[in-house]
C-alpha cells in the first residue's frame, strides 16, 4: 500500500490505511520487529495528513504516531524521534481540548484515541465515533485524580473492559455500555446519593425501560469475567504510554530487562479480584433480579500501585514471518513488562528489617533498571555509589562487593547493546565475589558467563569457564542446574580447545561430557553426545531468561528426553533437516515461552515429531517407534489448545531462518566434535592430541564454492522447505477436530533428507548475541548425503557395538584419560621437580591439591583431575606466551641499532642495561626454562647476559672466508668504532659521539650484508645450544637462574642439558646468605687478621673504601652460610651429577658454575659443612671449580688455548703498590714481588726501570704508562694493589698506580696477543655490581674479555698476609716443572691448593673463600 497507492488521490482506500497501521502496531508488540514499527509509523503519518485537524480520525492517527515515535525512540534511543512524538502529541491536544478527565490530559487522550482505534478498524466508515468521546470522557472523569505511574486495580480493570468491549459491540450497545459503566464506577467509587432512594434515580434520564439495561450490564459482567489480571494488560500500556508524554523533569524511561521481578504481584492480584467482586457486585445490583440484594458501599481503597515499566525482550523474528491471525481481544502482548508495587511501600521491603541477600539483590536490580542510560553512565564512569535503603539492615561487605558494578556493566551492555569491554569488566568483577556469601548473583553471574561465551573470543571464552566454574560450586550434585553448568563447562571448554590447541582442555571436556551422561544418559557418549549438549543448552535458556526451578526443570528434562529420542541417531557431522528445525524451535520456544505455556509447547512438539518420523528407527532412552498404519493421537494439552499452537509456531517454529549458521547448528557441530573424539581415543588411546590437531587444521580449509556444492546449498533449502511445510502441518493437526492420519498431512516415511557438513572458522564481526541470530566462529556448509535415515540408524548401532567391544568407553560415558595429551603438561621426571609458573610461584602446590578450594567442584574425582590438569596447561601457556614476549624482547634489546646519537653515549647505555637487566637475564630464562625446555633457557641466558662486553668486543671478529671487499670494510669500520673514544669513556664531545654513531650504522648495514651470504646467516649472532653444549667438553658447566623462590640449576653436559629444581632454596634462605656474604666485603680488621702472625697488624685489607671510613660491625661466623650453600645448591648439583665419591686431588672433574643474577654473589666453590673439622665435606673435594661469565667466554678462551712453552715466549709482569694516597698501606705486596722473583726463571720476569736493580725496586710504584709499554709481549700478568670498580663508567674500574689508574678501558685498547694468566690480587676483583650483576662488570671479567684466558680473583677483601701465601702455591704448581710446556689447566687446581691450604691452618673462611678461578 503504502509503494503503489497515493492516499490523498484515492481515499477509498482510507479505511485499508487505517486498519494495516493499527495491525502493524499490534504486530510490532507481538514480536518486537522493528520493521512493523516502522511500517505503523509511515502509514499513521499519512493517516494524518489526509485527515481534517480535530477529527475523530485525526486523533486515532495523531495518537497512533506519537505512540510509535515514542516507542521507537525508547527501542532506538533516537533522541529525535521522542521530539516528534511530543510535538504531534501536544497538537492533538491543542485541537481536542476538550479531551480531559481527572485521568489527566495525556491519559484521557491517548485512551480514548486507542479506543476509537479499535472501534474505527473494527466498524469501519460508518461508526460515528464522535459520540463515543464524551461518553468515554465521562467515564475517566469519575476516578480519583492519580500522580504520575500511579494507578487502582479498579481503573486498569474499567478501561480493559472499554478496550475489550470496543472490539465486539455494535454502535447502540457500546454507547449504552458506556453509560452504564460511568454509573457503576460513579456509584462503586462514591456510593449512591443519600436522598436516592431507587436505583432508578441513577438510570439516565432518557430511559423509559429499565429492562433495557439488562443487555448491557450483562455483556459487562462477562467483559469483567474475561479480563486478565497480569500487570501487562493493554489498559497498563496505554496507562504508562500516556505518562511518557507528560511533562516532568529527569523522567525514567524503560529500559530492557530479562528478568521478571515477581515483588508486589501477589498484592496486585488480590486488589484485581477485589475490584473484579466489587465492581461485579455494583453491576448485579443493576440487573432487575438483583435489585432485593443492593449494592452496600464499603469506600473507595482499591489498591493503588506504581507500575514500573520495563521494555519487554523477545528475540527479533528472523526470516519468512506469516500474516498472523489476530489475538483474542482479551489478551495482549506488550512492548512493556511491569512492576505492580504498593505505593505505601514502594520498595517491597520484607517484613523484618533483616534482608538476606536474595533480598538484598532484588532491591538492587530494581535500582538499576529504573536508571536511564545518562545515570548509568554516570555511576559506572565516575565511580559512584547507589543510595542503599534506609529501611532495612545491609551488611557492608554487601554494599562493597565488586557483583554491585558487575550487575550495572552487565545491564549496559544488555540493555544498550554495549561494548564488548563492559562484559569483560563484569566477568572479571564476578569472579571475585564468592557465591556461598552473596548468592543472590548466582543468576546475574550465569547470565554474564552465558554473553561473555556467546562472543566466542579465546578471551572472553576464558572468563566464562571460569563462571561457570564458580557457578557450578554452589550447586547441588545431580540437580538440573548441575547437569546445566556440567554441558555449559563442557562446550566452552572446547570452544576453549579448538582455539588453543591445548589437548588437556579438549580432555576436560570430554570428561565434562562423560560426567553428564552419568548424570542424565544411559548409553555411550559417542552416541548420545549430541543428546546431552543439545537438552542442557536448552534447559540453559530455560533458567537464563525465566529462572526455572529444579523442578521446572526437571519435568522439562523427561518432556525433552522423550522428545529428543523419536529423532533418529546421526553419524557424527550429519544432520537432517527435520532435526535441525527442531532444534531451532526448541532453541527459539525456551527463551520465548513463560513456564504456563513451555509444558504444553514441549507436548505438541512431542505429538508432532511422532507424525513426522513415522517408521523411522529412534535410538536412545525412551525410543519412540510407531507402525505407519497406527493413527497418533493429540497429546494430552491444556484447554486453550490453540494457544498452544500459535505460541509454537509463532514464537518458535515460524521465525527461524532459513540457515546453517545457527546456535542449533552450532550445538550440533560441538557435540559432534566431542562425540568423535571420544570415538577416536576409546578405539585407539593416546591419540587425543593429534585428533584435535587434525580438525584444527580441518577447520582452516574452505571448500570451493563447485558445482557440487551449490547444488547441495539449492538440496538444503528446497529440504528445509518441505520439512518445515510438513512439520508445521504436524503441529496445526491437534486443531482438527477429529484424529487424521498422516497419510492426510501428506507425510511419508522416512521423508527427511541427510546432509553432510563442513565446519570452517571465520571471523567474527558482530558483537550483539541472539538465541538464533548467533555469532559463531564457524560457518557451515550442507553437503548433500547419499546415506539414508535407516543406514544412518543402523551405522549407530554397529558403531555403538564397535565402542561397546573396545571396552575403553563404559555405559557411563567413561572415557580413558589420553595420557599423551596430559603427558606434555604432567612433569614425570621425579628427579626435578620443576615448577610451573614464574609469575604465579607456588601455584604447582595448588594444582597437586584435588581437595583446595579452587577445585572444590561437585564433580567426579577424575573429571575434577581433568580440570586441575587443564589449569595446569593454561598455566604453562600463560609461561611459553611470556617467554616467547621475553625472548623477543631480549632480540630486540640485543640486536637494535642505535636511533640517535645520544644512544651511543657510554651513560646511556648504562642506563639501558639497569633498566633491562633484571626481566631480560632473570625472568625470561626461568620463564623459557618452565615452559619450553632447558635449551631455549640456555640460549635466552646467553643471550641476554653480559651485553656489555659482548657489544664492545664484536668489533674484534675473525673475517676470514668472506669476499675481501666486505672483509676488508668490516675490519677497516670495525678498527674505527674500536677506537672511538666514547667507546670507553663518559667524557665525550659531541664530534666524538656523532663520528661513532655514523660508524655503528655502517657497521649494521656491512653485518646485514655478510648475514645475506649463504654460510654466514649467523655471523655475530648468538650460539644456538648444541654448540654451547661442546663448552662441557672438560667438565660439567653448572648454570644457576632463578628468582622469587623458583631457583634452578642447568646442567650442562656433552649429552645433554638437565634442569634441576633447587627446592629447598627458599626466598628466605637466600636473602639470608646474601645479607651475610654481603657484610663480607665489608668484614673488619677482627675477623681477617691472623693472632698468630705478629706481623699482622693494622688495616691491610686490599680495600676499595678510603682508610678513614668506619669498620662494620662483627658478623655471624661465614661457616654457617657455606653451609646453607652446600645444603641447598652444593650437594643437589653434585648429587644429580652423580658425582658422590671424593677423589684424590690431581684425579678431581673440573666443574664451571656460570652464576646468574644474585647467584654471582655466593662462593659457590667453597660450599661444604663441618667447616675446618678433620671430616669436613667440601664441594674441593669432589671437583675443581671455575667461574665463567657466559659460556661463550670459555668457548672464545679455549679458541687460544694452546700450551705456552717456558722459555722467552713466557713474559711475566708483575707489579706491587705498597703504598696508595688515600687507601691504606699494603706491605706483604713487596712479600708477593719477592715470591715471584724467587719462583720465576729471571729472563721471563718483565722488569719496569733498571735491569740491574733490585725486582722490588723495579716493579713498585709504577706510572701507568710504565706498565702498559710491556702489555703486548705480557702471559702473565700479577697486580698486587689496591683495585677500583666504577659502576656508573665500567670502563673506568682498574687498579690504583703510582700516578693514577690502570684502567679497564686502557687493557682493553691494547693489543695483547700473548695475554695468558692474570692473578688480580686486589679486593673485591671478582664482584659484580648489585644493580646489573648479569653484565658481569668487575674487573676479573674485564680482564677475560681483555683477552687474558685464566684470571684469579677476589670476591670480597683479601687479607694482605693471604697474598704472598696463595701466590707462593700458585707459581710452585706452575712452573714445577721448567723443561715442559705450561700447562693451562695447572692453574685452577693450583689455586685450589693454595686455598686448601689456608682452610686447613684453621683460618677463617672469610678469608680463604674469597678467592676464585675464572675462565678456562
Amino acid at each position: 500500500m503504502l509503494r503503489s497507492v497515493s492516499l490523498p488521490d484515492a481515499s477509498g482506500y482510507t479505511h485499508s490505511f487505517y486498519c494495516l497501521a493499527s495491525r502493524c502496531w499490534d504486530l510490532y508488540e507481538e514480536t518486537l520487529n522493528m520493521k512493523y514499527l516502522e511500517h505503523s509509523m509511515d502509514l499513521w503519518e499519512i493517516c494524518r495528513g489526509v485527515e481534517s485537524p480535530g477529527s475523530p480520525r485525526y486523533l486515532i492517527a495523531a495518537i497512533g504516531l506519537s505512540t510509535s515515535y515514542l516507542v521507537y525512540s525508547l527501542r532506538r534511543e533516537v533522541d529525535e524521534a521522542r521530539e516528534a512524538s511530543l510535538q504531534i502529541f501536544n497538537e492533538a491536544g491543542t485541537l481536542h481540548d476538550r479531551c480531559t478527565s481527572s485521568l489527566g490530559r495525556e491519559r484521557t487522550l491517548v485512551i480514548v484515541g486507542d479506543i476509537l482505534r479499535h472501534r474505527y478498524e473494527r466498524f469501519g466508515p460508518g461508526e460515528d465515533l464522535g459520540s463515543s468521546i464524551p461518553l468515554l470522557i465521562s467515564v475517566l472523569d469519575g476516578f480519583t485524580p492519580r500522580d504520575i505511574s500511579c494507578a487502582s486495580a479498579l481503573e486498569i480493570l474499567s478501561i480493559s473492559v472499554m478496550v475489550h468491549l470496543a472490539q465486539s459491540t455494535d454502535h447502540l450497545l457500546w454507547l449504552k455500555i458506556l453509560d452504564g459503566l460511568r454509573i457503576a464506577v460513579r456509584f462503586l467509587i462514591n456510593g449512591p446519593s443519600l436522598s436516592s432512594t431507587s436505583y432508578d434515580n441513577l438510570l439516565p434520564p432518557s430511559s423509559d425501560n429499565t429492562a433495557s439495561w439488562d443487555e448491557p450490564f450483562h455483556t459487562i459482567s462477562q467483559a469483567i469475567d474475561r479480563c486478565r489480571p497480569e500487570a501487562f494488560n493493554r489498559a497498563v500500556c496505554l496507562v504508562h504510554l500516556a505518562d511518557l508524554f507528560v511533562p516532568t523533569p529527569n523522567q525514567t524511561l524503560p529500559s530492557i530487562c530479562e528478568i521478571d521481578d515477581t515483588a508486589g504481584e501477589e498484592v496486585w492480584q488480590e486488589a484485581w479480584e477485589e475490584a473484579c467482586k466489587r465492581l461485579q457486585t455494583v453491576i448485579s445490583s443493576f440487573i432487575e433480579n438483583d435489585k432485593k440484594t443492593p449494592y452496600q458501599h464499603q469506600g473507595h481503597n482499591f489498591g493503588l500501585f506504581r507500575l514500573t515499566a520495563r521494555l519487554s525482550h523477545r528475540p527479533i523474528p528472523y526470516g519468512r514471518t506469516r500474516f498472523r491471525k489476530r489475538q483474542p481481544v482479551e489478551r495482549h502482548t506488550c512492548t512493556f513488562t511491569f512492576d505492580p508495587t504498593p505505593v505505601t511501600s514502594e520498595q517491597v521491603l520484607p517484613e523484618s528489617s533483616h534482608w538476606d541477600h536474595y533480598q538484598f539483590f532484588r532491591w538492587l536490580q530494581k535500582t538499576y533498571l529504573s536508571l536511564s542510560r545518562e545515570e548509568l553512565d554516570d555511576i559506572l564512569d565516575n565511580s559512584l555509589e547507589l543510595d542503599f535503603p534506609s529501611l532495612a539492615t545491609v551488611q557492608e561487605s554487601w554494599v562493597k562487593s565488586p557483583g554491585i558494578r558487575a550487575c550495572l556493566l552487565a545491564h549496559r551492555q544488555r540493555r544498550w547493546f554495549g561494548k564488548q569491554r563492559d562484559l569483560v569488566e563484569a566477568g572479571q568483577l564476578m569472579l571475585s565475589v564468592k557465591l556461598e556469601e552473596e548468592p543472590g548473583y548466582g543468576h546475574a553471574l550465569l547470565t554474564i558467563a552465558s554473553g561473555l561465551r556467546g562472543f566466542e573470543t579465546e578471551e572472553c571464552l576464558g572468563f566464562a569457564t571460569n563462571l561457570f566454574k564458580d557457578f557450578l560450586k554452589v550447586q547441588e550434585s545431580g540437580s538440573p542446574r548441575h547437569f546445566i553448568t556440567v554441558i555449559d563447562l563442557s562446550s566452552t571448554l572446547l570452544l576453549e580447545a579448538l582455539y588453543s590447541g591445548n589437548p588437556c582442555t579438549l580432555q576436560a571436556s570430554l570428561d565434562l561430557l562423560c560426567e553428564a551422561a552419568h548424570l542424565r544418559g544411559s548409553g555411550l557418549l559417542s552416541v548420545e553426545g549430541r543428546r546431552l549438549i543439545i537438552l542442557g543448552r536448552v534447559l540453559h535458556h530455560r533458567y537464563k531468561w525465566f529462572i526455572s526451578s529444579n523442578e521446572d526443570l526437571e519435568l522439562s528434562i523427561v518432556l525433552m528426553n522423550r522428545l529428543l529420542a523419536i529423532l533418529p541417531v546421526q553419524p557424527v557431522f550429519h544432520f537432517s533437516t527435520l532435526e535441525l528445525i527442531a532444534i531451532s524451535t526448541l532453541l527459539m520456544l525456551a527463551e520465548n515461552l513463560d513456564a504456563k505455556a513451555w509444558t504444553p509447547a514441549l507436548e505438541l512438539l512431542l505429538y508432532a515429531l511422532q507424525r513426522c518420523t513415522r517408521g523411522d528407527i529412534a535410538l536412545g532412552p525412551e525410543s519412540v517407534h510407531v507402525e505407519a498404519s497406527d493413527p497418533l493421537e493429540p497429546p494430552n494439552l491444556s484447554a486453550d489448545i490453540a494457544n498452544t499452537v500459535s505460541n509454537v509456531l509463532d514464537l518458535g517454529l515460524d521465525i527461524i531462518p532459513l540457515t546453517l549458521d545457527n546456535h542449533a547448528m552450532c550445538l550440533i557441530h560441538v557435540s559432534d566434535v566431542l562425540r568423535c573424539t571420544s570415538f577416536d581415543i576409546s578405539l585407539h588411546p593416546r591419540s587425543l592430541q593429534m585428533s584435535l590437531e587434525i580438525y584444527q587444521k580441518s577447520l582452516g580449509l574452505d571448500l570451493d564454492l563447485d558445482d557440487a556444492h551449490s547444488l547441495s546449498n539449492v538440496a538444503f533449502s528446497s529440504s528445509w522447505r518441505e520439512e518445515y511445510t510438513r512439520f508445521r502441518g504436524s503441529i496445526r493437526s491437534v486443531l482438527a477436530e477429529k484424529t487424521i492420519s498422516t497419510a492426510e498431512l501428506g507425510i511419508r516415511d522416512c521423508s527427511f533428507q541427510i546432509f553432510s557438513y563442513h565446519a570452517t572458522r571465520v571471523k567474527l564481526t558482530t558483537t550483539s548475541r541472539g538465541t538464533m541470530a548467533h555469532g559463531c566462529i564457524f560457518q557451515y556448509r550442507p553437503i548433500l548425503a547419499t546415506i539414508s535415515p535407516k543406514a544412518a540408524a543402523l551405522r549407530a548401532l554397529r558403531q555403538r557395538a564397535q565402542i561397546s567391544g573396545s571396552s575403553t568407553e563404559t555405559k557411563t560415558g567413561s572415557l580413558p584419560i589420553d595420557e599423551l595429551a596430559t603427558d606434555a603438561i604432567a612433569n614425570k621426571d621425579s628427579h626435578s621437580k620443576m615448577p610451573i609458573s614464574s609469575i604465579m610461584p607456588g601455584i604447582e602446590h595448588i594444582l597437586s591439591d584435588a581437595k583446595h578450594p579452587l577445585f572444590a567442584l561437585p564433580l567426579e574425582p577424575r573429571t575434577n583431575r581433568s580440570l586441575i590438569l587443564d589449569v595446569e596447561s593454561r598455566v604453562r601457556g600463560i609461561e611459553v606466551g611470556m617467554s616467547k614476549v621475553s625472548q623477543e624482547l631480549i632480540r630486540t634489546t640485543t640486536e637494535q641499532g642505535y636511533w640517535d646519537p645520544k644512544d651511543v653515549l657510554l651513560a646511556s647505555r648504562m642506563e639501558k642495561l639497569k633498566e633491562g637487566s633484571a626481566f631480560l637475564a632473570r625472568m625470561g630464562p626461568l620463564q623459557a626454562l618452565l615452559s619450553r625446555g632447558p635449551e631455549i633457557c640456555l640460549e635466552l641466558i646467553e643471550k641476554s647476559r653480559a651485553l656489555f662486553w659482548t657489544r664492545l668486543l664484536r668489533l674484534r671478529i675473525p673475517v676470514e672466508g668472506l669476499p675481501q671487499e666486505l672483509a676488508v670494510q668490516i675490519e677497516d669500520v670495525a678498527s674505527q668504532l674500536d677506537q672511538c673514544k666514547s667507546q670507553r669513556v663518559a667524557d665525550v664531545t659531541r664530534d666524538d659521539i656523532q663520528q661513532q654513531y655514523t660508524l655503528e650504522i655502517r657497521f649494521e648495514r656491512l653485518l646485514r650484508e655478510v648475514r645475506a651470504i649463504p654460510g654466514f646467516e649467523n655471523f655475530l649472532q648468538s650460539k644456538t645450544h648444541d654448540v654451547l653444549m661442546t663448552a662441557s667438553s672438560e667438565g660439567p658447566v653448572v648454570v644457576l637462574l632463578g628468582t622469587a623462590s623458583t631457583y634452578a640449576a642447568l646442567l650442562v653436559r656433552p649429552n645433554g642439558i638437565d634442569a634441576l629444581y633447587l627446592e629447598s632454596l627458599t626466598e628466605e634462605v637466600f636473602e639470608t646468605l646474601l645479607i651475610g656474604f654481603g657484610q663480607a666485603s665489608q668484614t673488619s680488621r677482627d675477623i681477617t687478621s691472623d693472632p698468630s702472625d705478629p706481623s699482622d697488624v693494622g688495616d691491610s685489607e686490599r680495600h676499595f673504601k678510603p682508610k678513614n671510613l668506619k669498620a662494620a660491625p662483627k658478623l655471624s661466623p661465614h661457616d654457617d652460610l657455606l653451609n646453607k650453600i652446600w645444603l641447598h645448591i652444593g650437594k643437589p648439583v653434585l648429587d644429580r651429577l652423580e658425582i658422590t665419591s671424593k677423589s684424590t686431588p690431581s684425579e678431581r672433574m673440573r666443574l664451571w658454575w656460570c652464576p646468574t643474577g644474585r647467584f654471582t654473589f655466593l662462593p659457590l666453590h667453597a660450599a661444604g659443612t663441618r667447616i675446618g673439622s678433620t671430616d669436613g665435606d667440601y664441594v674441593s673435594n669432589y671437583v675443581v671449580s671455575s667461574y665463567i661469565p657466559t659460556l661463550s667466554a670459555l668457548l672464545t678462551a679455549r679458541e687460544k688455548s694452546e700450551t705456552i712453552p717456558l722459555g722467552s715466549q713466557l713474559k711475566m709482569l708483575a707489579l706491587a703498590q705498597p703504598t696508595t694516597k688515600g687507601y691504606n698501606s699494603l706491605p706483604k705486596t713487596l712479600n708477593e714481588l719477592k715470591v715471584i722473583q724467587d719462583l720465576v726463571p729471571p729472563a721471563q720476569l718483565l722488569r719496569a726501570r733498571d735491569v740491574d736493580s733490585e725486582f722490588s725496586t723495579s716493579n713498585t710504584h709504577l706510572a701507568v704508562e710504565e706498565v702498559t709499554n710491556y702489555l703486548t709481549e705480557t702471559s702473565v700478568l700479577h697486580l698486587a694493589c689496591h683495585g677500583h670498580q666504577d659502576l656508573d663508567d665500567p670502563l673506568k674500574s682498574g687498579f690504583e698506580l703510582n700516578n693514577g689508574r690502570l684502567t679497564l678501558s686502557t687493557l682493553i685498547s691494547h693489543h695483547t696477543p700473548h695475554a695468558f694468566l692474570a692473578f688480580l690480587s686486589a679486593c673485591e676483583s671478582a664482584s659484580n655490581d648489585p644493580s646489573i650483576p648479569d653484565e658481569s662488570l668487575n674487573l676479573s671479567a674485564a680482564m677475560l674479555y681483555a683477552g687474558f684466558r685464566s684470571v684469579i680473583g677476589t670476591m670480597w677483601t683479601m687479607n694482605d698476609n693471604d697474598g704472598p701465601e696463595v701466590a707462593k702455591v700458585v707459581y710452585e704448581e706452575l712452573f714445577k716443572h721448567p723443561d715442559r710446556e705450561l700447562d693451562p689447566k695447572v692453574i685452577p687446581f693450583a689455586l685450589d691448593l693454595a686455598v686448601g691450604q689456608l682452610r686447613d691452618k684453621g683460618i677463617d673462611s672469610s678469608r680463604w673463600a674469597t678467592y676464585i678461578h675464572v675462565g678456562m
